[in-house]
Formats: C-alpha cells, structure tokens, sequence
C-alpha cells in the first residue's frame, strides 16, 4: 500500500492545530494509504491517527505544514530531515498565512521550487497567482462534525450569531444588522450569543478544546442544529489596493510609500459609505464557522464568494448552499433573510450540506490532492 508521511510540530500546543492534515489524514486511510508522520499526532481513543514512521520506512508523499517549515528552516529540511527516498517524492505544503507565499524570502530560500503543490488557504482571486500554489479550505474534524446536530423540523426561525473571536468583518457586520434590527422589530429574530464549555464538561471535551485552540465546543455545535440560519463569516477588510506580498518578519504588511498614499486617498474618498468590493478587500477570510456551519442543517450566512473574490477548488452557489454578503450593511443583509424566508433557509441549510459531502469530505479531499499532483506529471501509486 502506497505511504503518505506528515511532517507537523507537536499539537499539544494550540498554536500547532492543524486541521488540513488531519482531514487528509483521514481521506488517505479511507482510500486505502498507510499514514505517518514524523511525531505521533492527533490522538483518537489509544491510537494516533498519525502515528510516528518506523525507521527508514518507505515513503510515496511527503505532505508539511507551514508551522512546522516556519519553524525548522529550508536549509534544515533539504540537507537534513529528508531522507533519500523522501527527498524524491512529490512535497506539499499545507499553508495558511494569507499571501505569506508570495513574499519575496520565499523565492530567496527557493521554497516555491522545493514544493511541488502548495494548498493555500484564505486565498482570493487577487492573489498574485503561481502555478505551484492551488486554493484549499480548513474544512472541518470529524471529532466536530459527530457533535453537529442532524436536520431536525424543529428549527428556530431565526438567525444565529455566537463567534469565538471577532475579526473585523464580524465586528462591523453584527453591530450594523443590530442596530437595524432594533428599528426595525418586524425583521428576522436575531439571537447573538457565545456558549462557553461548562463544569459538566467532560474530560475529552475539555482536552479537544484545547488542542484545537477553543475551537471544539459542544455547546455552540448544539446550536447549530437549533437556528434555521447561522452567521458564519470571519476575515479582515483592508482598502485596496492591498499588497500580499510586501510582509515583513512577523507577517505584518509592509506597503510602499505609493501604495500607501493611494490608500490613504482612497480611505478619504470612500470611508464614508458602505464597505464594498470595489474599494476593500477581504482577507484571512476562511472561517472554522463556515464549515461547521456548512455540515449543519442551517442556513451559512457568509461572504458572498463571485462578489469577494474568495477561491476555493469547487465554489458553492449563492443562494443553494450558503446566504452570500454583498455590501456589509444590516439593511440589506436583514431585508435579504427576510426575503428568502424559513422554509428557504432550511432547503439552502440541506443542499450546502449535501455539497460538502460531495465535494470536501475527507476522501474527496485526499483524492483531489493525488489529482493534483498526477496532473502535473508525478508518479502516484494506486
């Protein structure tokens, strides 16, 4: 049986959680793949789903995360790490720094030549493009996905908000449907709340919520089979133009006096009226609540992705799958749920779930990374 091997750093410290490989991990044991990785990662019961390669032990797919190429360098990972076989195996990167890729270091240390496919997430069509780096998705664990409620006829007509943290886009965007709705009491019920784990937790609970950074909690999964609609958007807003490549050191964006003259114009000009795609951009926007939300039986109300310009491998439809987000204004937003109605809600709730098993499920993921890579001329056993 072919081999794949992961090369991550230890998840027991929540900065390192990883959820791109473990769904990976998953589709490749479904499709009948041996997987290992250079530590034990990711315990499931006694056994790791990615448990430590034996010595020497052969090698069809090298598979990194961006943490674990921060951290150990390229000069450590080519000279010392790989070993013989593994330096002649396709190499892919499982990368989530929003643009990080295309900075300039990048092709000074050579790591766009080193890797064959890099699967970046948070990308938008503005991206510079590369022929190395394709769209990916955080998506969702199964250890989420078996705590989400299956479709019930018992929904609430109502629209749910309950956000970990809040990045820009979910600061603007709730304060303004709130304070529309609150002039406008005909419109959809809103119910904004943050359910937090309780003593009666249980101990496996309490040790995934941690693992995965407070992102595991069964409280909030249970609402989600309660609301007939969920906001479920996340990301930040920057005036264009936005320049991914011009980063510094710690990731934070370094613009050129030009740029930044433009933009300052362009804030003068605009800053008054609604947030739109004309002006701003949108980034990090890939949110762990888009996809929990999605395998749910309600309705994601998230960025509209054609508007936005967001990119994943298969785009969901507005209106089929998920509520999309235009112009970032309560009004429209409240009118825009009005208008499509519960029973709507619901049918737009069953279809995304339906379009996530039949494009991002764990084995569908697996088998389009192998796609991917034989497209582009590499040997991939059976």
């Amino acid at each position: 049986m072919p081999t794949v091997k992961f090369y991550l750093n230890p998840n027991y410290l929540t900065d390192n959680y990883c959820p791109e490989a473990i769904q990976l991990a998953e589709g490749f044991l479904e499709s009948g793949w041996i997987v290992v990785g250079n530590i034990d990662y990711w315990k499931r019961g006694q056994h790791w789903l990615i448990p430590i390669a034996k010595s020497n032990q052969p090698v069809d797919l090298v598979v990194m995360d961006h943490r674990f190429v921060h951290h150990t360098k390229p000069w450590v990972i080519k000279d010392h790490v790989l070993n013989e076989l593994e330096k002649n195996c396709p190499r892919v990167l499982l990368e989530r720094q929003s643009g990080q890729e295309t900075r300039p270091q990048w092709n000074r240390d050579g790591w766009l030549d080193f890797f064959h496919i890099i699967c970046a997430t948070h990308r938008t069509t503005s991206h510079p493009s590369h022929p190395r780096i394709i769209p990916w998705q955080i998506g969702v664990i199964s250890e989420a996905r078996e705590m989400i409620p299956e479709p019930s006829s018992n929904l609430n007509h109502s629209v749910l908000c309950n956000f970990r943290v809040g990045h820009d886009v979910r600061g603007d965007l709730v304060r303004n449907i709130e304070a529309w709705l609150e002039s406008n009491p005909d419109s959809p019920e809103f119910v904004n709340r943050f359910d937090v784990l309780g003593e009666e937790a249980s101990e496996r609970d309490r040790a995934l919520n941690q693992l995965t950074g407070g992102r595991f909690n069964p409280p909030y999964f249970a609402q989600l089979g309660v609301h007939t609609g969920v906001l479920a958007f996340g990301g930040y807003l920057a005036v264009k133009p936005f320049e991914y490549t011009s980063m510094d050191g710690e990731g934070n964006v370094e613009l050129r006096f030009a740029t930044r003259l433009e933009r300052k114009i362009r804030r003068m000009i605009h800053g008054a009226k609604p947030i739109s795609s004309r002006h701003h951009v949108a980034f990090q926007w890939d949110s762990f609540r888009w996809w929990e939300t999605l395998v749910a039986p309600c309705a994601p109300v998230t960025l509209d992705f054609e508007y936005w310009g967001l990119d994943l491998p298969v785009l969901p439809v507005e209106g089929q799958h998920y509520v999309g987000i235009q112009e970032l204004d309560g009004r429209s937003v409240a009118n825009k749920l009005s208008g499509l109605g519960h029973e709507r809600l619901e049918e737009i709730g069953s279809a995304g779930k339906a379009w996530f098993e039949e494009h991002y499920s764990p084995r569908v993921q697996a088998g389009r990374l192998l796609n991917e890579l034989s497209s582009r001329g590499h040997s991939i056993p059976d």
